[in-house]
């Protein structure tokens, strides 16, 4: 694949199947020309996008008014689209967010906390499976990105797929639930734990009703000779 001759020209996204291999292809010759300790601007860009298109997590760059500006491979396969779909629209317009309203809500407040420079990060169902035909449960996070003055400039936005994570979260609380609201009735039928109560509490009646008729209650067996041997000191 020839190398581009003017990385500044602006053109029309390049939505071809082989523009992944084409990123490769020209980081692999940067690289060749790169020695320890110095490498060319194309190599660094480059860099970036081999990496973030191999990501098994969702990624996506957005301005600080929400305007998306680059994802990477695996959320665009997980919802069914193309870059040119979304470049340079509203974050909260692609298909990812299309599962309600109170999603996409969600989802514009999130954008507006984190321009102000906060993190912010929740669970959020979204469409990102399939194609595009599946709804996935996400650990979605938002991260500021500021200037040297301070100023948020940018967003970097990533999501983990927890589905199955998650299912396996409320199955055990689910299960621990159950297990709660059986355990009275257990213990109401004459549980092991009930008859050991009854029985202590009947053994400390006795002895309650033994220290009040003057019946001595001896809690140790002295050892054998005990008596012969305080006789003979005494002697």
């Amino acid at each position: 694949m020839p190398l581009p001759e003017d990385t500044h020209a602006v053109k029309s996204i390049d939505d071809a199947a082989d523009y992944l291999l084409g990123d490769i292809e020209w980081l692999g010759h940067e690289i060749g020309n790169a020695s320890p300790g110095h490498e060319s601007d194309l190599m660094r860009l480059l860099l970036s996008r081999v990496t973030l298109n191999n990501m098994f997590q969702f990624c996506a760059l957005l301005d600080a008014q929400g305007t998306m500006w680059d994802v990477n491979h695996a959320a665009l396969r997980g919802a069914g689209i193309t870059r040119a779909d979304i470049h340079g629209k509203p974050f909260w317009e692609a298909r990812w967010w299309q599962t309600s309203v109170e999603t996409r809500e969600q989802l514009k407040a999130a954008i507006g906390r984190a321009a102000h420079g906060e993190f912010v990060r929740y669970d959020v169902d979204i469409i990102g499976r399939a194609s595009g035909n599946e709804i996935i449960t996400i650990d979605f996070d938002i991260v500021p990105v500021k200037d040297r003055d301070g100023n948020v400039r940018f967003l970097i936005c990533e999501g983990r797929d927890v589905t199955e994570q998650r299912r396996l979260e409320r199955s055990c609380v689910s299960a621990r639930a159950s297990a709660a609201a059986r355990a009275p009735a257990r213990g109401s039928s004459g549980s092991t734990a009930t008859r050991f109560s009854a029985a202590a509490a009947e053994a400390k009646s006795r002895n309650t009703a033994n220290v009040r008729k003057g019946t001595s209650i001896r809690m140790f067996r002295a050892p054998e000779g005990h008596g012969k041997l305080r006789n003979a000191l005494q002697s």
